[in-house]
């Protein structure tokens, strides 16, 4: 159906939003309710809490390469997520979410117990409040953009006119642009913050 489609509004992607967060949110418990029940050391034993570690790993960052590496970095991953509609489920970019949300939950709180709950939300809250919201955005479009080949299709093949408007589209001008910013944030303002916190 050529020329009847269009950038996606809020009321349309409203639903499939709530449904990220609510996974992300199940994420967040899950993670929360693990920590207090079972030892985590195996999940977590890859985030550098030794103070000494700390400053060794944070001194020899560049400002100019780690800002290029965390948009690529990030960017990708949206990408990834947006793009797992052409599988035609809405399981991956929701799995995605889910283990992400999980995962990330477990290695602050791990951080918190190393370096103070002050700390880390100075050192991480200021580019998390934007860098996650990204990602679930990149889930949200993926999800409705299943619906709408599910629609359009009846085969597996993907109208390039359809890829373009439910996931090209949204990824370059409404994702890439938070990780873009997410990415200045976490470079310029929470690095340097980090930085301070553990004494480099």
């Amino acid at each position: 159906m050529p020329g009847t489609r269009s950038l996606p509004d809020r009321a349309t992607i409203a639903p499939y939003l709530k449904t990220i967060l609510l996974v992300f949110g199940m994420s967040v418990l899950g993670a929360v309710v693990l920590t207090e029940m079972v030892d985590i050391s195996s999940i977590s034993g890859r985030v550098i809490t030794d103070p000494a570690a700390l400053q060794a790993n944070l001194a020899g960052i560049e400002s100019g390469a780690f800002f290029i590496r965390l948009v690529l970095n990030n960017g990708l991953i949206a990408l990834m997520v947006i793009t797992s509609a052409i599988f035609r489920t809405k399981f991956i970019p929701q799995f995605f979410i889910f283990w992400n949300g999980f995962v990330l939950t477990i290695y602050s709180l791990t951080i918190v117990q190393a370096i103070g709950s002050l700390e880390f939300l100075s050192a991480f809250l200021p580019h998390a409040v934007i860098e996650i919201p990204a990602l679930l955005l990149a889930a949200t479009y993926a999800t409705h953009a299943v619906d709408r080949f599910r629609a359009e299709h009846m085969t597996w093949r993907i109208d390039p006119d359809s890829a373009r408007w439910y996931l090209l589209i949204p990824y370059l001008y409404q994702v890439v642009p938070i990780i873009v910013v997410a990415a200045a944030i976490e470079t310029f303002i929470s690095l340097p913050v980090l930085k301070l916190v553990v004494g480099v």
